[in-house]
């Protein structure tokens, strides 16, 4: 009597993780590395005509986290977006100590745990049969994940667009002072953008105080260079990690992808 239930549990069981795995690996298509990097739907350009992609999820990645997420409440949301953030600093770190950490295999125990913990809390915010299931809250996280990546790249693409719309304005302002040192007439009054990018107005009585200003503005000018210049080179490496962050997190679907398959054979056996 006791191995008929059991038999008949197992009958049961197999046909169910065989449609799970069938399940995710639909996710999984979607979900490759390949898609992630979406590069060229969204663009940030900088004032001297410089333009750079900040990739994106696809419309179906989006509708697919917008699905899984409708349902939570604001508590549950603020849960898997916190696992989401966890996994992404955890991933960043990993690639920061170990930048040839692109699989599952080459990170850290210590990374192995973090991920495993974000996973886990993030799957652990949804009611019980919501989300997808298992499967599809871990492919959530990893794609929460990859959207905050995608986040911090445009929020810091935007930084740096700022900062060079700055130094645009400084050498306008430069060459407009310049132009009323060499006219020499005075008094003049000269609305400029100051080193915090905050606009001020000058007046300038004679030429020392068109000297002294010009000096001013130049440093500033030189200042805000070497500190875009600074960004820029970042915000290259960013793009370079991002490569990196989606290699990781595409390989630890597929690693998922692979130990499902394993126990669904494994029972077959």
């Amino acid at each position: 009597m006791a191995v008929t239930k059991i038999n008949r549990l197992t009958d049961d069981f197999i046909p169910q993780q065989i449609e799970k795995q069938s399940q995710l690996q639909q996710r999984l298509d979607l979900f490759s590395a390949s898609s992630f990097e979406n590069k060229g739907v969204g663009s940030v350009t900088f004032a001297d005509g410089t333009r750079v992609d900040i990739p994106r999820l696809s419309e179906e990645q989006q509708q697919f986290l917008a699905t899984q997420q409708a349902t939570l409440s604001p508590e549950q949301l603020l849960k898997v977006n916190a696992a989401a953030m966890s996994l992404s600093n955890a991933v960043n770190n990993e690639l920061a100590t170990n930048p040839k950490a692109t699989t599952l295999a080459a990170t850290s125990s210590a990374f192995q745990a973090q991920a495993q913990s974000a996973l886990a809390s993030y799957s652990a915010a949804y009611t019980s049969g919501s989300g997808g299931g298992a499967p599809g809250t871990v492919i959530g996280c990893v794609t929460n994940s990859v959207q905050l990546q995608e986040s911090q790249l445009a929020d810091y693409a935007n930084e740096v667009k700022a900062r060079l719309d700055m130094g645009h304005e400084m050498t306008t302002d430069i060459t407009e002072l310049n132009g009323i040192v060499s006219a020499g007439t005075y008094p003049q009054t000269l609305t400029y953008t100051d080193g915090n990018g905050q606009k001020q107005t000058a007046t300038l009585n004679n030429a020392a105080d068109a000297d002294n200003l010009l000096t001013t503005l130049q440093q500033n000018k030189s200042d805000m260079s070497n500190i875009t210049n600074e960004m820029q080179s970042e915000l290259q490496n960013m793009m370079q990690n991002y490569s990196a962050a989606i290699n990781l997190l595409s390989d630890m679907l597929k690693q998922m992808h692979s130990d499902m398959m394993a126990t669904i054979n494994n029972i077959k056996d």
